[in-house]
């Protein structure tokens, strides 16, 4: 992701739309349940999570609008033992586009959750001279050595003029290092 020259953040919108039901089944018991605050959403990499806190304990379902029959897309709370609905959906699960029409309930509220993905590419640009420094001259004199170089009969043997094809020789540099 880090590839470019500037700082870039893109957005990256993901839409959904919850439909929070009180009740799915008319029983003859009260349907006085209401959400207490706004929800929570977490938005992951690989999912969303909204909790939704609610007045007396929650018995209903949470579902991505037009999933309703779709088991990743529903999540149903039967026995209301807490006050807190939680629907964990996984990123890329659920049809978010498609929309049927259900049996809505006066106390059933609808929430369009909105995930922004921060996507940014971070590279420095900087513009800089770098001056050239100014030379101090060093100067030596130095001499070149005298070097001798013969070609020896073996290792130890005296020097040659000629030499054969197979001939076992040793090349020899002498030199002098100038100094003295």
């Amino acid at each position: 992701m880090i590839h470019n020259i500037q700082l870039l953040a893109r957005l990256r919108t993901m839409k959904i739309i919850l439909l929070v039901l009180c009740c799915t089944v008319v029983h003859s018991f009260d349907i006085d349940n209401a959400v207490t605050d706004r929800p929570s959403v977490y938005c992951g990499i690989d999912n969303i999570i909204v909790e939704i806190n609610t007045e007396k304990p929650f018995r209903g379902r949470l579902y991505v609008q037009g999933e309703a029959e779709n088991e990743q897309c529903l999540q149903t709370a039967k026995d209301g033992s807490s006050n807190q609905a939680k629907f964990d959906l996984p990123i890329g699960a659920c049809n978010m586009r498609r929309q049927r029409t259900y049996f809505v309930t006066g106390m059933d509220r609808a929430f369009h959750v909105r995930c922004f993905f921060l996507e940014s590419v971070k590279n420095l640009h900087t513009e800089f001279n770098v001056g050239t420094l100014k030379t101090e001259v060093v100067e030596q004199e130095f001499q070149l050595p005298d070097c001798i170089y013969q070609l020896r009969d073996g290792t130890g043997g005296s020097p040659l003029q000629y030499a054969q094809v197979g001939q076992r020789v040793t090349h020899r540099w002498s030199c002098e290092d100038g100094m003295n």
